[in-house]
């Protein structure tokens, strides 16, 4: 597969231009031409099969030069797991390992009933080839990623919510919120709408993401603080983790959450008072009958 074109050490992620795993992942050029994304090295165990650590500290092939073209970089992304057709060394599948959502509680009336919150179970979570977007899933499940059918179904009868990020440089740490253009949050939550299960938005303006540990095919370490369109004082909050779901890709909820789901109606106040009737004087009866 191609090579990853850069300008800067900063274009260049690992897990997305680089092996997972690699020592490091720098832009570079000498010998090779344009700029593009190589893994570091120290020692030829650094680099991926074929390949060998060069003098330059970078990952060049095995008895090759400038002349044979450029490395294959990207071997062990492109082709990490051919089961799953995943890009990415996949190191925590939710098949075999679990994830905590425990320290996540939800507050939304539709999960509640007004009765108290939610803690929720498990999440699962999928990053997209290019690292460009990706998308978390929590749910009150032992393991969300099994229930990722019923989800997209509006079949799966508990609480869940959903976060969305496109236009992403790149998977990287950090805090999003509902002003960033890089990635753009979308959050969603998932709610019984008379006896099936819908999507409504969790997009208030002081919603948020933190990503604290990322690793693509590995595990998700989060922190979120989601609210309600329709009622900041309700949504999803917490911390917890997510193991990798090949699964979750392209998952959506089905549409029919609206203003009139999100609790019970507002008290609008006794009708406006609209003054005594007029008085449109004595009934007009006629002539008299002679």
């Amino acid at each position: 597969p191609p090579v990853s074109s850069c300008e800067t050490d900063s274009d260049c992620v690992i897990g997305v231009d680089c092996p997972p795993g690699s020592a490091g992942c720098e832009c570079f050029s000498e010998g090779f031409g344009d700029s593009f994304c190589v893994p570091t090295c120290s020692t030829d165990s650094d680099c991926p099969d074929d390949f060998i650590c060069e003098d330059s500290g970078v990952c060049g092939p095995e008895g090759g030069g400038p002349d044979e073209g450029e490395p294959d970089i990207d071997e062990g992304i492109g082709d990490a797991d051919d089961d799953t057709g995943s890009p990415y060394e996949i190191t925590a599948s939710c098949d075999d390992t679990s994830s905590d959502a425990s320290g996540v509680t939800g507050t939304m009336f539709d999960w509640t009933s007004d009765l108290g919150v939610v803690s929720f179970g498990s999440g699962a979570w999928w990053l997209g080839d290019s690292g460009d977007n990706m998308i978390l899933v929590v749910s009150e499940a032992s393991n969300t990623c099994d229930i990722i059918d019923q989800l997209a179904a509006g079949t799966y009868a508990d609480a869940a919510f959903m976060v969305n990020y496109v236009a992403w440089s790149g998977p990287t740490t950090g805090s999003v919120d509902m002003d960033s253009t890089d990635p753009i949050l979308n959050a969603t939550a998932y709610i019984d709408l008379d006896g099936s299960g819908a999507g409504i938005g969790l997009g208030g303006d002081e919603s948020w993401m933190t990503i604290g540990v990322i690793e693509p095919g590995g595990m998700l370490e989060y922190t979120v603080n989601l609210d309600e369109d329709f009622d900041v004082s309700r949504g999803a909050e917490g911390s917890g983790n997510a193991c990798y779901c090949t699964a979750a890709e392209g998952l959506s909820f089905p549409l029919g959450g609206g203003f009139e789901d999100g609790g019970p109606p507002l008290d609008e106040g006794p009708p406006p008072d609209e003054g005594p009737p007029l008085d449109e004087g004595p009934p007009d009866i006629g002539p008299p009958d002679l």
